[in-house]
C-alpha cells in the first residue's frame, strides 16, 4: 500500500504539472514494469496512472496457500467438490465458500462441471476459481 500511495502522489504531482504546463509535452514514468511491457510515455496522467506501476486498477492474488501438489487439490479438484455440493444445496453459501461478494465476474453455465454435471451456473463458482489458478 505504502508503494500506491506514492505512486498516487507522483500520478498528482505530474497532473499539476501538466495543467501549469499546457503544451503536449511526454510525460516519462520510470519505474517497475512487467516483463516485456515498454516503457510508459503517455500524454496524459490518466494514462500513466491506468499503465503503471502494474497495468489495470487492480489484481487478483491468491488468498490461499497453493505451493503444493496437495494445496491444488484442494484448490481445483478434488477438493472443490465439496463447496460446489454445499453451494448446490444453499446458494447463499457461495458468500462463504467463493469469492461472490468480491468480485465482477466469473462465468459459467454450470451445465458440465468436473463431473459433478449439471450444477448450475452458483454452484460451479468454486470450479472456475481454481481453473483461475
Amino acid at each position: 500500500q505504502e508503494g500506491a500511495v506514492c505512486f498516487c502522489l507522483r500520478v498528482r504531482a505530474m497532473a499539476s504539472a501538466a495543467r501549469e504546463n499546457s503544451s503536449s509535452q511526454c510525460i516519462d514514468v520510470s519505474g517497475p514494469r512487467l516483463p516485456n511491457q515498454p516503457p510508459c510515455s503517455a500524454t496524459s496522467p490518466a494514462l500513466v496512472y491506468h499503465a503503471r506501476p502494474v497495468p489495470g486498477k487492480f489484481a487478483i492474488t491468491p488468498t490461499k496457500g497453493m505451493e503444493t501438489e496437495e494445496d491444488l487439490g484442494m484448490a481445483y479438484t478434488p477438493g472443490v467438490t465439496e463447496p460446489c455440493r454445499a453451494i448446490k444445496d444453499d446458494p447463499d453459501a457461495a458468500y462463504t465458500y467463493t469469492n461472490k461478494g468480491n468480485m465482477v465476474a466469473c462465468i459459467s453455465n454450470g451445465t458440465a462441471v468436473l463431473g459433478l454435471g449439471n450444477i448450475g451456473a452458483l454452484a460451479s463458482k468454486p470450479v472456475m476459481e481454481g481453473k483461475s489458478v
